[in-house]
């Protein structure tokens, strides 16, 4: 039950990052979302939706209410009035005064929760950073002495039916997990493809084209952001960096993987007798079967078979994210064509017999010489005699000037 609790507090924050573009900005009701300042929701106010604030403090007044979540990245949060949801921090402390009321859970990682006594909270804290999972809460009290462990008798082994039973249980609900996670996908794939298919298709083309390239930038962009964003989560204060940065880099990621989708949904359709495939249902075929391919929802429950599938499942995975990623880097997200540059020298071909050499450097020496050359060579055949006639085979009578010839009467 606990790491349910956990699985879903930790889901709830990753939702409220990635939605963050969704969120209405005005103060007629909507979420709210704060970058780089402090928020202060007077006594009285009401906001209907979540509140994400990014490097600066939250205040929740007294009489005030959010009928949602809320969250803060790098900052403390204050609550004096009412929260119909749970509250997040990460890189700060949560302090909830006597007249709060948090209808939720309280998340925290790197930082403590304060809560006063009288405060109403109706779900239980999770500090990551400390490891500590509390139920509900509890106040200091004198440390009584260790009662000594009693041992307990061996549990009998479960029954048959029953273990089988619980098997089921597990298989169901890891089934309908997975269902969701593949339903979600969809849909988000299906919008992405609808609202930006040109971005997709920049992506794709880059991905066809230079994929061990785009693989090598997205594994050089991951370690670069574990070597640089852990220290500077550690110290607090810069913390709200690279989680903005962990942020885009999620988005990225998602973006690479819908668009490698579609890709291979194009071709699965191409395949399946469709020449001209749609490209948004491309993008959800594409997605799902390779949600599908990667997970193994079923073949990974083998015994000894599941982990290597599993196993090989997650490295395609991970080789898949980290070439879209790198593709996603090289367009810019999709906004300007990469070209790949030819590693290799261009060997000019035949020039056209058309071609104009008038505007070459000639050597005037050599040119000159050439000419003169020419000249000799004329002049020698002019001064050679030209050969005599030969006469014709066969006496031929001589011409008489004096014989006038016959001309007939």
């Amino acid at each position: 039950m606990k790491q349910k609790l956990l699985v879903i507090a930790l889901t709830l924050i990753l939702f409220l990052v990635f939605a963050v573009p969704a969120f209405a900005q005005g103060p007629d009701g909507g979420g709210r979302v704060i970058f780089g300042s402090d928020f202060t929701l007077e006594s009285g106010e009401t906001i209907s939706g979540d509140v994400v604030v990014f490097g600066g403090r939250v205040e929740i007044a007294e009489d005030s209410r959010i009928s949602g979540d809320l969250a803060a990245i790098g900052g403390n949060i204050k609550i004096e009035g009412r929260v119909n949801g749970d509250v997040a921090a990460l890189g700060g402390n949560i302090n909830v005064g006597e007249s709060a009321n948090v209808d939720g859970d309280i998340v925290l990682f790197g930082g403590k929760a304060d809560v006063a006594e009288g405060a109403q909270v109706t779900g239980d804290i999770v500090n990551l950073t400390e490891g500590g999972f509390h139920d509900g809460f509890s106040f200091s009290i004198p440390d009584a002495p260790p009662v000594p462990d009693v041992p307990r008798a061996p549990e009998p082994p479960r029954a048959g039916f029953e273990n089988f039973s619980y098997r089921a249980l597990d298989f169901l609900r890891d089934l309908a997990w997975n269902i969701a996670v593949i339903i979600g996908l969809a849909a988000v794939s299906w919008l992405v493809a609808t609202f930006m298919p040109e971005q997709m298709k920049l992506v794709g083309d880059t991905v066809a084209e230079s994929g061990p390239l785009s693989f090598g930038l997205g594994f050089l962009t991951l370690v670069v952001s574990i070597v640089i964003g852990i220290p500077l989560i550690i110290t607090i204060c810069l913390a709200f960096v690279p989680i903005l940065a962990y942020i885009l880099i999620g988005i990225a990621v998602l973006f690479g993987w819908i668009a490698i989708g579609q890709l291979i949904g194009e071709r699965l359709l191409s395949a399946a007798g469709q020449p001209y495939p749609n490209f948004a249902i491309s993008a959800v075929v594409g997605v799902v079967v390779m949600t599908i391919a990667v997970n193994m929802p079923v073949l990974s429950w083998i015994p000894c078979l599941g982990f290597v599938l599993g196993f090989l499942g997650g490295l395609a995975g991970a080789i898949i994210s980290l070439t879209g990623l790198g593709a996603v880097l090289l367009t810019r997200f999709g906004t300007r064509p990469y070209t790949p540059q030819p590693s290799y020298p261009v060997s000019p071909g035949p020039a056209p017999a058309d071609t104009d050499f008038s505007d070459l450097d000639v050597n005037s020496a050599s040119e000159a010489e050439l000419k003169a050359r020419i000249k000799e060579a004329l002049a020698e055949a002019d001064q050679e005699p030209e050969p005599e006639p030969e006469e014709p085979a066969g006496d031929q009578p001589e011409d008489d000037p004096d014989q006038t010839p016959n001309t007939g009467a």
